[in-house]
């Protein structure tokens, strides 16, 4: 909240570097290690040198610099850190080298929410205002699959092993799963009658542990068949974040 990324050394602790950023609310490596990416949401999005804390590039769209203003909502690293996929007013891919727009994605026909790569790098999924999520090749930008949806698509994103796609519409109470080779929906996981509030996937794509607005509780889910496994209960006040151990075990 101070507007400021911090860069730390692991093993004492000893701050290094700071990264200041009006509007900062994420700061992520980049798969190598060489890069920080950081994102002002509804401003910009900037790339700086890990090591030296030097400020790299500013990603932003064509349409962007037009208007004189960004409207980020989304940024991600490629698996191999050569590129980042961006959303600012346009899904967008840009080129990690030069901060340089390589194409833009298109298709959808209302403004794109969120934007993530495949665990291979090969596949981008997008999710939007329109009522869809696509599936793109990721080395050209090219439209692959539309998953249809009733509602605002709010996230979209590939479970860690790439073989499902699990996707969130605004509002709603369900995730859906989609197999991302076929396209077709596996499963939908009711969470209702509460709204959702998040979600995160096992490291393995099995599992899913959710959180409902204003609940102590949380819920495991089998992803594949929607099966609800286990409720975790002992908080006495809303649980915000749920999370699996690296392994997946709990």
């Amino acid at each position: 909240y101070d507007q400021t990324a911090r860069v730390w050394d692991a093993d004492s602790g000893k701050s290094l570097f700071e990264i200041e950023q009006e509007g900062l609310t994420v700061a992520q490596f980049s798969p190598n290690g060489k890069q920080i990416l950081t994102v002002a949401e509804q401003r910009d999005a900037v790339l700086w040198d890990a090591v030296s804390g030097q400020r790299l590039h500013q990603l932003a769209s064509p349409y962007a610099q037009m208007r004189g203003a960004s409207q980020l909502v989304s940024a991600s690293f490629s698996p191999d850190g050569n590129r980042v996929a961006v959303v600012d007013w346009r899904p967008m891919v840009c080129d990690v080298a030069t901060g340089k727009v390589l194409f833009e994605l298109e298709g959808h026909t209302k403004p794109v929410r969120d934007i993530g790569y495949s665990p291979d790098g090969q596949w981008l999924v997008t999710a939007s205002e329109d009522h869809t999520a696509r599936i793109w090749r990721a080395a050209t930008g090219k439209s692959m699959a539309v998953l249809p949806h009733d509602a605002e698509v709010i996230s979209a994103a590939f479970t860690f092993g790439g073989q499902w796609i699990v996707t969130r519409t605004a509002g709603d109470k369900v995730i859906r799963v989609w197999d991302a080779a076929s396209q077709k929906k596996i499963t939908v996981i009711d969470v209702g009658p509460k709204e959702l509030a998040s979600f995160t996937l096992s490291p393995d794509g099995s599992f899913l542990v959710t959180t409902t607005a204003d609940d102590p509780t949380a819920e495991v889910f089998e992803t594949r068949t929607g099966t609800r496994v286990a409720e975790l209960t002992g908080h006495t006040g809303p649980v915000s974040l749920p999370g699996f151990s690296p392994d997946g075990r709990r």
